[in-house]
């Protein structure tokens, strides 16, 4: 994940990161230099934002995070930190959800309200229908779950935002944000993949 505002570049997961997060510096480009990590929890993926919402994270870098106990899982949550002192990361709130296997990625909608969540392996585990989780974000410290979208088939939904920026553009533009909890209400059923 690379934050265009800040120039920074989050990498989540993998080796040399201790399976966190490792931050570097875009500073200068040609050679990213290792600014600081977070390693607490192994992070799958993460999207970081300058929160723009008025209130005390107004300004500052938050990581929207998928997390595990282990890049094998277990414990999976949304995992929100203040990744503004790079030094000092500072966890904002830590978000278990029902029915969970294993929480794979996620996005915000672009008016911050809302972050979609996929956990890739709910509908093998339980027998779930292909199912999105929202949750409500507009206070990082006491993300809402609010219920979920499905589209009705069985699938896994790991990558489904993460790997076509076409399906996040089709679900932004089909899902108007500010409509989400009217949406939930009405059972609406949205295709995903």
């Amino acid at each position: 994940e690379i934050d265009v505002v800040s120039g920074f570049l989050y990498r989540a997961g993998g080796q040399g990161c201790l399976q966190g997060i490792s931050i570097y510096s875009l500073a200068n480009p040609a050679s990213p230099s290792l600014v600081g990590s977070w390693n607490t929890r192994y992070v799958h993926e993460c999207q970081v934002v300058t929160w723009t919402i008025p209130g005390i994270y107004n300004g500052k870098q938050i990581a929207f995070c998928c997390t595990e106990d282990t890049s094998g899982g277990g414990n999976p949550r949304l995992q929100i930190l203040d990744v503004t002192n790079k030094a000092a990361i500072t966890q904002i709130s830590s978000t278990a959800y029902a029915s969970s296997a294993f929480s794979h990625q996620g996005w915000l909608t672009p008016n911050r309200l809302y972050f979609y969540l996929n956990d890739e392996l709910d509908e093998s585990n339980f027998g779930f229908t292909t199912r999105t989780r929202i949750f409500d974000v507009s206070n990082p410290a006491a993300p809402v779950f609010l219920g979920f979208f499905t589209s009705g088939v069985s699938s896994a939904d790991g990558e489904s935002a993460a790997s076509a920026e076409a399906v996040k553009a089709a679900i932004r533009q089909l899902i108007d944000a500010e409509d989400a909890k009217s949406i939930l209400s009405d059972d609406t059923l949205v295709e995903l993949l």
